[in-house]
């Protein structure tokens, strides 16, 4: 494995995640089995072991088989050293799930609550959580709660810029949180929160720098840089739904909202809709996968995206763009895709790919508990040094 140079403590933190990571994917396993896999010395493996034993979050399992000489002593994951619970608002849903301390989903997998309005969320959100704690043997095995957002939050726990639960501007719901069930609370944007689970899950060992967009009833993007996820000073970072695109207009003239670009793809979206005389998103996703050349609405939704997207790359020059969007399929996406390479004639050095799957967005706010409680888990880098 590569060999790199750092301070002490961040050497024995890179190494403690890469062993965690192979009892995770390979335990039970032995000591020497870590050593031959990470290639780290056998004192290294017995000393972060220990303390990782005595931490609670590794525990032997049994004895393994060897053709000679004593038998290894086998290690496991102590799934039971800790519990998070995970909440992601998306659309008219909260979702929720219970994980342990290595991010494993427990019980039920990912629960849904169904809300009608948007002041029913913080209630519908109270019970998923009183739900999920009623499945642990005690409460005290819940370490942290994490909660993810359709809306701007600062440091703080206050909210902002969050348009589709209105009631929920200006408020703090890190206190709210925390006065109702004395954990440890973390809160973090929804797309940020995407960015992480998907980064963290499949894209950590080989990149560096992404950024995941996501288009729906709201805009928003994620950034990941050096393998963080980047907030910015105010942590507005990705905010693109505040776009301004069309420099023919006169600010002077203009509300600001008009000249967002969330503003823009919306009304064109509403356009589209009532022309079409369809009302769900997942009948305009069948439309835009069948685009006709002759129609200029369609193509000018295509356009904005791929504008919104040349322009990220411009500011970033990350090594991969993901892209998501409630009505964005295959065949859509290839034609964004084939617009920004024509652009920028990036085809060569930015690597551009659809996401489909749903759950990103939970493990990313799993994945932000467990940075919380053990700040060596957030988008580490599993190589030992």
């Amino acid at each position: 494995m590569k060999k790199q140079i750092g301070q002490p403590h961040m050497i024995n933190m890179v190494n403690r995640n890469l062993i965690l990571e192979i009892i995770k994917e390979k335990g039970p396993i032995s000591k020497p089995d870590i050593v031959k896999i990470t290639k780290l010395s056998l004192p290294t493996v017995n000393k972060i072991i220990s303390i990782l034993q005595e931490e609670g979050v590794v525990k032997e399992f049994g004895i393994g088989e060897t053709r000679s000489g004593r038998k290894p002593i086998l290690y496991t994951i102590n799934g039971e050293a800790g519990l998070v619970i995970a909440i992601y608002i998306e659309d008219n849903q909260v979702n929720g799930v219970l994980a342990d301390i290595m991010g494993e989903f427990l019980n039920e997998g990912i629960i849904k609550r169904n809300f009608t309005s948007t002041q029913e969320v913080l209630k519908v959100m109270f019970e998923l959580i009183d739900h999920l704690i009623s499945k642990v043997k005690s409460p005290e095995d819940i370490k942290a709660i994490g909660v993810g957002v359709p809306g701007v939050v600062r440091k703080d726990g206050t909210i902002f810029n969050i348009f589709s639960i209105p009631e929920w501007e200006g408020i703090n719901l890190k206190e709210i949180l925390e006065a109702r069930y004395n954990k440890p609370i973390f809160l973090e944007n929804d797309v940020n929160l995407t960015a992480v689970g998907i980064y963290h899950d499949r894209l950590s060992k080989k990149y560096k720098n992404i950024a995941y967009l996501y288009f729906g009833k709201g805009i928003g993007s994620g950034i990941i840089i050096d393998n963080k996820l980047y907030r910015g000073a105010n942590c507005f970072a990705g905010e693109i739904s505040n776009l301004i695109m069309n420099i023919d207009d006169n600010f002077e003239d203009k509300e600001r909202y008009t000249l967002l670009i969330e503003s823009q793809i919306s009304k064109l979206i509403r356009t589209i809709m009532k022309n079409k005389g369809i009302s769900d998103t997942s009948e305009l996703k069948e439309i835009l996968e069948n685009i006709d050349d002759n129609d200029a609405d369609l193509l000018q939704l295509v356009n904005y995206i791929s504008y919104v997207m040349n322009n990220v790359i411009c500011i970033l020059d990350p090594e991969m763009v993901i892209l998501r969007g409630d009505y964005i399929g295959k065949k859509f996406f290839s034609r964004v895709k084939k617009n920004v390479i024509k652009l920028n004639n990036i085809e060569n050095h930015t690597k551009i790919i659809l996401l489909e799957e749903s759950d990103a967005g939970i493990k990313g706010t799993i994945n932000l508990c467990l940075s919380q409680i053990n700040p060596n888990y957030l988008l580490v880098i599993n190589r030992g040094i």
